[in-house]
């Protein structure tokens, strides 16, 4: 499945520095997906396609409210901070074949 990492002009009123901050690291990384591990939670953020962000969040119900961001050209930024388990499901949930 391909990603791709071109994200076109935002308003400065629908992006904030920290959303440009996590664009940019993925972009640095070369990957769309990023997992930083804690002791007990990790943080899963990822700048994917509206059916993959679907997917990604479906495990968190309507937990998922206020954990991603719509951008243009139909992507979508998930920045989710959860439990390992949870996090396991999102990034099995992102290499599902719709």
């Amino acid at each position: 499945m391909a990603h791709s990492n071109i994200l076109s002009a935002q308003s400065p009123s629908n992006l904030s520095r920290y959303d440009e901050g996590i664009i940019s690291e993925l972009r640095t990384r070369g990957t769309p997906l990023s997992l930083m591990i804690g002791e007990e939670f990790s943080i899963v953020r990822a700048h994917v396609t509206s059916g993959v962000a679907a997917r990604m969040l479906a495990p968190l119900g309507r937990g998922a409210v206020n954990k991603f961001k719509t951008l243009d050209g139909n992507m979508v930024l998930v920045d989710a901070f959860v439990t390992h388990a949870m996090a396991r499901r999102m990034l099995a949930a992102s290499r599902q074949v719709a």
